[in-house]
């Protein structure tokens, strides 16, 4: 049986699209989970990356410290199925409230319709198109050898999605 081990990019900038890249809070995150890993003895036999900078950074990050501790880490297979769905694009038409609770109310609202592929925003991924990319790579991994240690380096959409798959 294999272990697979869903990791969530650090804190990101807010608000700066695909391209959003780790806060100093988010390369300590990342830091704080490589020092944990290696004072626990954690090891993997492979690692996968989405494509998206946070991601990447954070992979990068927990990389360099295991080098630094002198332990191996995988060379990371960088993988787009891995991405977060398109948050921006999904709220790009809309007007941005400026207090917390107006904007979760709309982004409720915004993610509500796209789940129920009701039309969103032009040139955005759609919900089924989200959860098919997402099951393949889902599937990739499985379709591997037994008795794996596996790390993914991705978003909290696929990862949510993942463990609705593995609840069903």
């Amino acid at each position: 049986m294999s272990t697979l081990t869903l990791v969530r990019h650090g804190q990101a900038h807010p608000f700066q699209g695909r391209d959003s890249t780790l806060t100093p809070l988010g390369e300590a995150q990342a830091a704080k989970l490589a020092e944990f890993w290696l004072r626990a003895g954690v090891r993997f036999d492979e690692v996968y990356c989405g494509t998206l900078p946070r991601q990447l950074r954070t992979q990068e990050v927990v990389a360099e410290c295991f080098g630094a501790a002198g332990q191996p880490w995988p060379v990371a297979a960088k993988d787009e199925a891995w991405n977060e769905y398109d948050a921006t694009g999904v709220l790009r038409d809309l007007v941005i409230p400026g207090d917390n609770r107006g904007f979760q109310r709309m982004f409720e609202a915004a993610m509500t319709q796209w789940l129920e592929d009701a039309g969103g925003a032009e040139g955005v991924e759609s919900w089924p198109a989200f959860r098919t990319r997402v099951s393949g790579a889902i599937q990739r991994l499985m379709e591997g050898p037994s008795s794996r240690r596996v790390a993914v380096f991705t978003s909290g959409g696929p990862i949510g999605f993942a463990v609705r798959c593995a609840m069903s």
